[in-house]
């Protein structure tokens, strides 16, 4: 079976985000490598990644209490936690996390073949729908470029 292209950078984006609660220089090294927070699969990550960056341009350095106190209007149905558990979970597993600060590179660039990934797999599954909606060829092949 095929690995869920938005499961595999899971563990990498916590990792980045993670390194980036220890030390703020990773922000700035993560996205002069390119990362930005359209490479982010997961919804609360994308909102941590998004508060990171903000608190840099501000003069600040990220932390737990900062996260939960502007993450705490995120919680909610439609909203990238369910519940504040949820949400402390994940500030705590990013607080526990025994990642390497010289892994680094190894995860942004994980994280970006992931969304390079998803995006492959979006423009082939529209593909395989247009085929199955009896679109034409150079329709489909007009629709890819």
């Amino acid at each position: 079976m095929t690995p869920d292209p938005h499961e595999s950078s899971t563990g990498n984006e916590e990792a980045i985000l993670a390194l980036c609660l220890r030390d703020a220089s990773v922000i700035h090294e993560a996205v002069s490598l390119g990362l930005s927070v359209d490479h982010f699969h997961d919804r609360g990550h994308r909102a941590l990644w998004s508060g990171m960056i903000l608190d840099v341009r501000r003069g600040a350095t990220p932390d737990e209490a900062i996260i939960i106190d502007r993450h705490s209007r995120d919680v909610g149905p439609t909203k990238p936690w369910p519940d504040f558990s949820s949400m402390n979970s994940t500030v705590e597993r990013l607080s526990n996390a025994r990642v390497r600060r010289t892994n680094a590179v190894r995860y942004v660039e994980a994280i970006l073949e992931s969304a390079r990934r998803r995006v492959a797999v979006s423009a082939a599954q529209a593909v395989l729908a247009m085929a199955r909606e009896g679109v034409s060829t150079d329709q489909v092949v007009e629709e890819l470029q």
